[in-house]
């Protein structure tokens, strides 16, 4: 045998099978054009076929004469055998795998029509891609051309019959029995059962053919002789054998009934099994699409209330910066009132001093006028009384006097330690209940957020157990569906059983009917007509009840699913708006809350200030007393000045009085003013919770392991993992998608890969194996690509909504000195680039062009702030 020229077509026909497996994996119509692929295909493979033939006889022929001529030792001679053994098997394999792709091509040629040309398509996929199965397509192809070959030397050997010819059928019939029950149950035991019954039958085929051709040699010289006799017996045994011949054909007929319906059947499961693939895709898709037309509602309201929050924000703002205006305005007033009320009071004082002074000086003037006139008229009478009256009431008034300033400055070192202690106590108390108030403050803070965020988990949790659920009720139903499908194909095949009853009964009919030998010829040629077009009818007529059953079915379950749809859209869209009010109403509560507690703090600090308003005044009041008092010590008539004094209205009251009634007209402005810190605090927490909601949304689901048993079945694997391949690469059509939808596809391929990985060792799919990991592992990694980059994509959406949350809090209550403003601006910037980096066939990419356009006015507006800070600068 030529080693080059065996290699040389055994390249040729890999090729050829490629070709042929890349033409059947796509539909094809009845064309002109896949005829004449069909027809090339056809030549290509008798061009190979033929020279293998050559190839194969003449080794046999010649292969000893070579070993002969050649070999010139024992080692030499065994690597002879083992080339040799190589080359039979793959030559025979060749020849094998091209005779049976020769036949399927004569058929697509003979019988054109599209229901013959896609069986015989798919016939040819199947051969074509498990070419190199050993196990399965080397045992069917040799059964077939055994069975070929055998009812070929049987039917020629028709007119030589004897025993050996009736223990041959019976054979044939038990391995028909055999290959029947191997094909339709696909079990090992029974696979090596008919393996070893070919073998049996190959041995007794070969024993006969021995045998008629000895018996041929030895009654050759004798059939003239009896050639007379042998036609009288032909004619009585005519009968018999046409009985016969009726039999094998019932038989044959029957055996190709049950293959027919083996195969309706399994065609009818592997239909069934790809609807319900595609309803469940189609299920799915619908699915996912409707979870993300309800996440895009969702962030679209989210976007809403975020623009009317910055909307009220800044509304809040300038309304606080007018308050602040207008209490500072107040201020300023009340302190120049204050300041006039005190210059007034001074103004007073001094004309009470003048007045004082002018009145003394008066009354001196008068006492000096009595006094001489008295001294004149009595100065010799009371010269000694009036010395000693004076010395003695000089000596009663020091003593009054320097009584009472004792006792003044006792009194007012009392009031004075007493007012320190009071101030002590009133710092102590102020400052524990600002630290109470703090923690308090803290705990309801952080005791708030955990509520909130074991309410947002367990809303979590519960939307998982209601997706769980559905994805329980739609594999219930598709269960459900199998069962009732399984249910009608029962139904078909008893119908199928009955109508062979009543063929069995309208042949065994007309067996009663044919008697004569050539009425019973032409009876056989008219039934196999008659029953080769009912075959063809009841298979016509099934093949529409099947289409019909299955459009009643893709339409009943497509309203079911609609229906599903319909339900779960209302039913999430009235659980969202009861979260929306929920949420709303514990806001709003909230928000009351903190304004009472901010309220009452406001009024503790009011009435604080008011306190230290008042102790300032009161120790005025008191500098002024002692200065008043030290300026009159040495005068009489200070005490009369001082009631006068203290008869007059308390300035302290009046101050009180004044800044009471200033409290009352402030308290409404108060509360209005201080909304916005209050709404500020409770908008920082309700934004970092809808960012804990949303980045829970988009997280990566953690896939699940897939444990692969080291025993694997090859073809189980090659087909879940093309299955699995399908799906994934279904999935990902039509771009953008949400990260979770790369992410399923991308366990997909990985299972693909898994699954040809622990069938990698099989020699006979070695190189099947290593093109699909080389395919698979090229769209594994693009689709990793892919998940990085809306990865990416999510987290700089998240980081451009942080920086601006930031930058928007830091200028909210202006004025701000110029760095605050230019660092609000370099986040407002970050932020803008973080959305420009976005790429446009990403998810995100439409949120990201909405946001952009929103920041970018407000980054405009910052960087005017601060060329007019830097201006007035």
């Amino acid at each position: 045998m030529n080693t080059a020229t065996v290699l040389h077509l055994k390249g040729e026909f890999e090729s050829l099978l490629d070709s042929m497996n890349t033409f059947c994996e796509k539909p094809h119509a009845v064309e002109p054009q896949t005829i004449e692929q069909v027809k090339g295909f056809y030549s290509k493979l008798l061009w190979i076929n033929s020279p293998l033939k050559n190839e194969q006889k003449n080794h046999q022929a010649f292969g000893e004469l070579d070993k002969q001529g050649l070999i010139a030792n024992e080692s030499e001679q065994n690597t002879w055998y083992q080339n040799r053994s190589k080359l039979e098997k793959m030559t025979a394999r060749m020849i094998e795998q091209s005779s049976v792709l020769i036949l399927l091509c004569q058929i697509l040629q003979s019988n054109p029509s599209q229901k013959t040309f896609d069986f015989v398509l798919q016939l040819l996929r199947e051969i074509v891609s498990f070419i190199w199965a050993e196990k399965t397509c080397n045992f069917v192809l040799q059964l077939l051309r055994e069975i070929v070959s055998f009812i070929q030397k049987e039917l020629a050997s028709l007119e030589n019959q004897d025993s050996h010819f009736n223990d041959s059928i019976e054979d044939f019939g038990r391995l028909q029995a055999a290959l029947n029950t191997f094909v339709s149950q696909a079990d090992q035991v029974k696979g090596e059962q008919a393996i070893k019954l070919i073998d049996e039958l190959k041995l007794k085929v070969e024993h006969y053919q021995l045998f008629t051709q000895e018996k041929l040699e030895k009654v050759l010289p004798q059939e003239a002789e009896v050639k007379p006799q042998k036609q009288l017996e032909s004619k009585h045994q005519q009968a018999e054998d046409i009985q016969q011949q009726i039999s094998d054909l019932k038989r044959q007929h029957q055996e190709q009934l049950q293959n027919r319906e083996a195969e309706l059947s399994v065609k009818y499961k592997e239909q069934i099994r790809q609807r319900e693939a595609e309803l469940s895709l189609q299920h799915q898709e619908q699915l996912e699409k409707s979870e993300s037309q309800l996440k895009h509602q969702h962030q679209e309201q989210l976007k809403r209330r975020e623009t009317e929050l910055l909307a009220q924000i800044n509304q809040l703002q300038k309304q606080i910066t007018e308050v602040q205006r207008q209490h500072q305005d107040k201020t300023r007033q009340g302190e120049a009132e204050s300041t006039l009320k005190i210059n007034e009071l001074q103004q007073h004082i001094t004309k009470l001093r003048t007045q004082e002074a002018e009145k003394i000086k008066q009354t001196e003037a008068e006492l000096s006028l009595q006094h001489q006139q008295q001294l004149t008229n009595y100065e010799s009478q009371l010269k000694l009384k009036h010395q000693e009256q004076l010395k003695r009431q000089e000596a009663e008034l020091k003593s009054q006097y320097q009584q009472q300033l004792q006792q003044r400055e006792t009194e007012l070192l009392t009031q004075n330690q007493q007012l320190q202690k009071q101030i002590s106590e009133l710092k102590l108390q102020h400052q524990q209940q600002l630290q109470q108030r703090e923690a308090e403050l803290k705990s309801q803070y952080q005791e708030q957020l955990q509520q909130r965020e074991t309410e947002l988990l367990a809303q979590i949790n519960q939307l998982q157990k209601q997706i769980t659920q559905l994805k329980s009720q739609n594999q219930q139903q598709l269960q459900q569906q199998e069962t009732e499908l399984l249910t009608q194909n029962q139904q078909l095949q008893k119908q199928i059983s009955e109508l062979k009853h009543q063929h069995q009964q309208q042949l065994q009919k007309q067996e009663e009917n044919t008697l004569k030998i050539n009425q019973l010829q032409q009876h056989i040629t008219k039934l196999r007509t008659q029953e080769a077009e009912k075959i063809k009818q009841t298979e016509a007529e099934l093949s529409l009840q099947h289409q019909q059953q299955l459009t009643n079915y893709e339409s009943q379950l497509k309203l079911k699913h609609q229906e599903q749809l319909k339900r779960q859209e209302a039913e999430l869209k009235s659980q969202y708006q009861q979260q929306l009010q929920q949420r709303e109403a514990e806001l709003e509560n909230l928000y009351q809350e903190q304004l009472k507690n901010y309220e009452s703090q406001l009024k503790l600090q009011h009435q604080q200030q008011l306190q230290q308003r008042e102790a300032e005044l009161e120790n005025l009041y008191q500098e002024q007393l002692q200065q008043r008092e030290a300026e009159f010590a040495h005068q009489e008539p200070v005490k009369a000045q001082i009631n006068e004094l203290e008869s007059l209205p308390n300035p302290q009251e009046t101050k009180a009085d004044i800044d009471i009634q200033e409290n009352s007209e402030e308290k409404p402005k108060l509360k209005s003013s201080y909304k916005l810190p209050i709404l500020l605090i409770v908008l920082i927490p309700l934004l970092a919770t809808i960012g804990f909601v949303t980045r829970n949304q988009f997280k990566e689901q953690q896939p699940d392991s897939l444990a692969i048993s080291s025993e694997v079945n090859v073809q189980d694997n090659l087909k879940s993992a093309q299955i699995l391949a399908e799906e994934a690469s279904e999935m990902i059509k039509n771009p953008p998608h949400p990260l979770t939808v790369w992410q399923t596809s991308q366990d997909k391929w990985r299972k693909s890969i898994q699954l040809l990985e622990a069938v990698y060792d099989d020699t006979a799919n070695s190189e099947e194996i290593e093109k699909r990991l080389e395919i698979y592992r090229t769209d594994y990694n693009s689709v990793t690509q892919k998940i990085a980059q809306e990865q990416k994509a999510v987290n700089n959406l998240e980081a451009s909504q942080q920086l601006a949350l930031e930058a928007s809090v830091m200028v909210q209550n202006p004025p701000y000195p110029l760095n605050t403003w230019e660092n609000a601006e370099e986040k407002w910037q970050k932020a803008v680039n973080l959305l420009e980096s976005i790429p446009e066939d990403a998810f995100m990419a439409s949120e990201a062009r909405q946001k952009l356009e929103l920041y970018q006015t407000n980054l405009e507006m910052i960087r005017q702030r601060v060329q007019r800070e830097s201006q007035n600068q």
